[in-house]
């Protein structure tokens, strides 16, 4: 469980950045690489360290997308020319916010 909330703080401070970098605007995200890039692999941190969690932890929060995330991990990490930039900023704004609430939970009960 130790593991598990290293991880889980990974993946929050992760996703907090995402979503700072995120309230910049699409205009920053589109004409700024240095945005782009670091918001990709902070989704990649997500990706990675949702992949380290334990089985256990995972089949009790079935609700969150924790294979997707790894999954999109390994798309920007092995098959980065398949990935569009639109998907990043579509995850940072639509899927970050409302995953961040549930993980932040978990993380909550087992990190006291």
């Amino acid at each position: 469980m130790k593991q598990d909330s290293v991880r889980l703080k990974h993946i929050l401070d992760a996703m907090e950045a995402l979503e700072e970098y995120a309230s910049e605007g699409h205009d920053l995200f589109t004409n700024d690489r240095k945005t782009r890039l670091a918001m990709t692999h902070l989704v990649q941190i997500i990706g990675e360290a949702s992949r380290a969690l334990s089985d256990t932890l995972k089949a009790g929060a079935p609700e969150i997308p924790w294979k997707e995330m790894g999954a999109m991990r390994n798309i920007l990490v092995h098959e980065y020319f398949a990935a569009d930039d639109e998907l990043i900023w579509d995850v940072a704004i639509k899927d970050v916010p409302e995953i961040r609430q549930k993980i932040q939970a978990i993380w909550n009960n087992i990190s006291q």
